[in-house]
C-alpha cells in the first residue's frame, strides 16, 4: 500500500508543478482582447504585438513573467504598439479583422509551430514577422525596435543587427580558420 501511494505521490507531482501560462502576472502590460486590439490598431495605425502561448508552456510562462514585465519592454510596447494574446490551444472564436475564427486557427493562420511565438500585425491585419521562442528583454527590445522602425521592409534582422553593432561584411567574413594545425 506504501509503495502504491509512493507512486501515485510521483505521478501527481508533475501535474502539480505544471505552469500555467494563461495566468498573467500582475506587472504585465495591459493585453487587450482581440477585438479591441484591432479596434485599437486600426484607429492609432499602430501594429499589433501578439504573444501566442499555451497554457501548459513553461517558457511562455517565464516570458510573461521575465519579459513583458520589464518595465523597458512594457514603456515601449504602451508607446508604439497594441498588446494582445492568443491561446494556440484556445477553441474559442475570436474576431479578427474581417473574420472570426478560434484563437488555435489564428496561430495557425500566422504560421505559429512552437511557443512561445511573438507576432507581429500590421492595422490591416497582415502579418508582418514572427519570432519563435522565449526572448529575455534586451532581445525583445531589439525585435520590436526592427520591427517599429520600419527595417523589416529593407533588411533582414541580422543585416539590422550587423548595423547597429558595426558589423561589416568584411568582419563577418574574415574569420580566422581556428581548425588549422
Amino acid at each position: 500500500m506504501r509503495a502504491l501511494l509512493f507512486a501515485l505521490a510521483l505521478v501527481a507531482l508533475p501535474a502539480a508543478a505544471q505552469t500555467d501560462a494563461s495566468v498573467i502576472p500582475a506587472s504585465a502590460p495591459g493585453w487587450l482582447a482581440m477585438a479591441p486590439a484591432v479596434a485599437q490598431s486600426r484607429a492609432e495605425q499602430k501594429v499589433m504585438l501578439v504573444h501566442a502561448y499555451a497554457v501548459w508552456c513553461g517558457w511562455c510562462e517565464r516570458m510573461d513573467r521575465e519579459t513583458y514585465t520589464d518595465s523597458t519592454v512594457q514603456a515601449y510596447v504602451a508607446e508604439h504598439f497594441v498588446a494582445t494574446r492568443i491561446d494556440l490551444e484556445n477553441q474559442t472564436e475570436i474576431p479578427f479583422f474581417e473574420h472570426t475564427m478560434t484563437m488555435a486557427a489564428l496561430g495557425r493562420a500566422f504560421g505559429v509551430a512552437g511557443t512561445p511565438t511573438t507576432v507581429f500585425v500590421g492595422p490591416d491585419g497582415q502579418p508582418i514577422t514572427k519570432i519563435a521562442g522565449f526572448r529575455d528583454a534586451p532581445t525583445l527590445l531589439l525585435v520590436m525596435q526592427y520591427v517599429n522602425g520600419g527595417t523589416y521592409e529593407t533588411e533582414s534582422f541580422q543585416q539590422y543587427l550587423d548595423r547597429i553593432n558595426g558589423v561589416t561584411p568584411e568582419v563577418r567574413f574574415n574569420v580566422p580558420d581556428v581548425t588549422a594545425g
